[in-house]
């Protein structure tokens, strides 16, 4: 389903796996809103944005760097870098809150440090709402193997400052103390393996647009197996804490 709506899209086919779960859990975060209409914001303008805007019953917004208005109908954009979470005076004021925010393959890319960056983007949640929040794993096998070949598993800085590389990559453990640091429990953590190999990233860059059969579907079938704490994704729902002493 997802691929038909995005036919040349490489990006969108890696992704299909990943944006196809978390359309599900954002439904499931939903069925709990009533006698309202719900507020989604994502974080990180995509083509998934626009899947939340045309299967999620909700009012849905966007969150980014980006000066321009979402193209969406209905869907309005909030301009906000995110790694000016670090300077509190400049955090956004006023937003009518949300009861799910995507917080989807970001906060790798920023520099800033992520208690403050969750700490802001508590700030937009409804006392009862829910972040969806996805980000690679930096032990998965593949930085692991990596590393023992004697090769660095993570980005260059990118000398573009509108499209960052991954500044920084966190595990588990790593993430759950910040989440704390910032006032949001976890309700849930899943290691996935929810993109597809098949379009990874060439070479010279950017997402295949046709597939390598053989080759991803052998590392989609080892990724599936491997034991969660070596898979790729990391997957978090978070809530706000009822008595939170977090940053601001």
């Amino acid at each position: 389903m997802i691929r038909a709506e995005f036919p040349r899209s490489g990006y969108a086919a890696y992704h299909a796996p990943r944006w196809a779960f978390t359309l599900k859990e954002v439904h499931r975060l939903l069925a709990a809103v009533h006698g309202r209409r719900p507020r989604v914001l994502d974080i990180g303008r995509s083509g998934f944005t626009a899947l939340l805007e045309r299967h999620i019953p909700a009012d849905v917004d966007s969150l980014g760097f980006e000066l321009h208005g979402s193209p969406l109908a209905g869907c309005a954009h909030l301009h906000f870098d995110l790694n000016d979470s670090q300077y509190p005076e400049r955090w956004l004021t006023g937003v009518a809150p949300y009861d799910v925010i995507v917080f989807g393959e970001v906060i790798e890319h920023l520099h800033t440090a992520p208690p403050l960056v969750l700490a802001f983007v508590r700030t937009l949640m409804r006392p009862d709402g829910a972040m969806v929040l996805q980000t690679p794993n930096a032990v998965q096998l593949a930085s692991r193997l990596r590393m023992l070949a004697g090769r660095n598993p993570y980005h260059l800085i990118n000398i573009d400052p509108t499209a960052p590389a991954h500044f920084r990559e966190y595990t588990e453990s790593e993430l759950r103390a910040m989440c704390a640091e910032a006032g949001l429990m976890v309700e849930g953590c899943a290691h996935h393996a929810l993109f597809d190999s098949r379009y990874r990233v060439r070479a010279g860059g950017g997402h295949r647009p046709d597939p390598d059969q053989l080759g991803g579907q052998v590392r989609n079938l080892v990724y599936r197996w491997l034991p969660p704490n070596l898979r790729p994704g990391l997957s978090f729902v978070l809530r706000p804490t009822a008595t939170a002493d977090a940053i601001t």
